[in-house]
């Protein structure tokens, strides 16, 4: 492992989200302006607490911020794993697309602990499969594979870091692609969670995963990002139409920072136009997207335990 950024950085990541109440009274705004820059411009990795683990962070990286000033985002993951456990009655197989450091993983053990009994995780970009490798060496229950997933084997634009968090599939190079359904799994594993989050090409992972689905059924949450969705040259409703292919007719959508907004069935070209030109013209404001959770017609978990997120509410007032 390369090495790590010093201990300053360790308690920036500590001490920083802490200061955002004051961060904007004139004696400490200049303050916290510098503590920020001197945490955006680290060139090491960074150790740190995360979800209770202790793990190593990308420079820049601000998903520490981001659960410390919304302790609701990602609660419908949260929630999706609860109602899934009570539905299987069983501890859960997990498929992680876009797993990034390790977050989700990171996640679900704290919030949900127990409920999983294998992680399958795939990350494309070098930098975060370093990471994301070096954070589940601790857990045995996780599996990591590095591999850019598509619909099928191919060459697709190379990954590109628009944030430090999180990369697209937007680069002027191009590198090899794979299907979900080519990439070998326990042959007794029955997927029960699938989670997407590739920023615009999560469309194409699933245009990919139709075997797995089709066996499965798994309960599926994905992002729908229209705007990186464009960015990545990718079909903006493909991965709606190959849900509807594979018998998803129970959509629930909810906006970025983890809060229910509306039910749907099967949704139509149209529609999700409307939505589309809706969310292009706000995008400018703060990033607006959708996590939508998709349900197979058969699926036994409740909608509306899902929209009202009891379990993950509970546990974020508990924090």
């Amino acid at each position: 492992m390369r090495q790590e950024a010093n201990g300053l950085y360790t308690l920036l990541s500590h001490s920083l989200p802490r200061m955002g109440r004051v961060s904007g009274w004139p004696v400490f705004r200049s303050i916290c302006g510098w503590l920020r820059h001197t945490w955006d411009n680290v060139d090491l990795p960074v150790r740190t607490t995360l979800h209770g683990f202790n793990v190593l962070v990308n420079p820049g990286n601000i998903y520490c911020f981001i659960v410390h000033d919304c302790p609701q985002f990602n609660a419908p993951l949260v929630q999706l794993v609860h109602e899934m456990g009570k539905v299987k009655k069983r501890p859960l197989m997990f498929v992680d697309v876009g797993a990034g450091i390790g977050d989700t993983v990171l996640l679900v053990k704290e919030r949900c602990p127990g409920a999983v009994e294998q992680f399958f995780c795939f990350e494309g970009d070098d930098t975060f499969f370093t990471l994301l490798r070096e954070n589940m060496k601790q857990f045995s229950d996780v599996s990591v594979t590095k591999t850019m997933l598509a619909r099928e084997a191919s060459r697709v634009r190379s990954l590109v870091k628009h944030h430090p968090g999180t990369a697209a599939a937007i680069g002027d190079d191009w590198v090899n692609a794979v299907p979900l359904d080519s990439v070998p799994l326990p042959a007794t594993a029955t997927i029960d969670i699938l989670k997407v989050d590739v920023d615009g090409f999560d469309g194409e992972v699933l245009a990919g995963a139709t075997e797995t689905i089709l066996r499965c059924h798994p309960a599926i949450i994905f992002e729908w990002h229209p705007k990186l969705i464009l960015a990545t040259r990718s079909d903006l409703f493909c991965g709606f139409e190959t849900l509807a292919e594979c018998g998803y007719s129970r959509f629930v959508w909810f906006n970025n920072i983890g809060t229910f907004s509306h039910f749907t069935g099967v949704s139509n070209r149209e529609t999700l136009q409307k939505m589309t030109d809706l969310l292009l013209a706000i995008n400018y404001r703060r990033d607006e997207h959708f996590d939508v959770i998709a349900l197979h017609s058969e699926s036994e978990i409740d909608e509306i335990a899902l929209a009202v997120m009891n379990y993950a509410r509970a546990w974020g007032e508990k924090k």
